[in-house]
């Protein structure tokens, strides 16, 4: 990069990242520039909330019509997309199109930003997906709390078992996988 080029903006990147994801998305019925403005209110509401904490909100775009977003962000973590696709499912809810820009932020930090779109949904159909998604998503936090330490942990004790000589040497390399 030229010494006088700035790197790209967060939102560019986060734009950049979702027409890259469209390609493998059923994005009918959007165009590229209503892709666009999804990506840029998604951005906008990101900008209003704590970046230490997960965010839910559902609501109808005049840039979707006919379709529910559904959309979370917070500090990135494991597990996030396959949670809430799974809640969605659980509830009867076809996902027909799933974007997952994650961002650096300016502090290095890595924020996920999700946006599910679904069929419209009614009033009740939309609190109960909201209610159960803050739950699972409440759920993912305290189960990845310490995911990397006990991940690290399991790794030393499969070291430690491949060199444990006495052992059955297939039994050994079994368990140690």
């Amino acid at each position: 990069m030229p010494r006088d080029a700035r790197p790209p903006s967060v939102l560019a990147d986060m734009l950049r990242q979702i027409r890259e994801e469209a390609g493998n998305e059923n994005t009918s019925g959007l165009t590229p520039a209503a892709l666009a403005k999804l990506g840029e209110e998604l951005w906008n509401w990101t900008q209003t909330l704590q970046k230490s904490e997960q965010s839910l909100r559902i609501y109808e775009s005049d840039n979707a019509p006919g379709r529910m977003l559904l959309e979370s962000a917070g500090p990135d973590r494991p597990f996030l997309v396959d949670s809430l696709l799974a809640e969605c499912t659980a509830q009867g809810h076809e996902v027909q199109t799933l974007f997952h820009p994650i961002l650096v932020l300016e502090d290095g930090t890595l924020f996920s930003t999700i946006q599910i779109h679904l069929p419209v949904l009614t009033t009740v159909e939309q609190e109960k997906l909201l209610e159960e998604s803050r739950k699972t998503l409440a759920d993912v936090t305290i189960a990845v709390a310490d995911y990397l330490p006990l991940r690290r942990k399991m790794l030393e004790a499969a070291a430690r078992l491949k060199t444990l000589e006495h052992a059955d040497t297939e039994l050994r390399d079994e368990a140690a996988a």
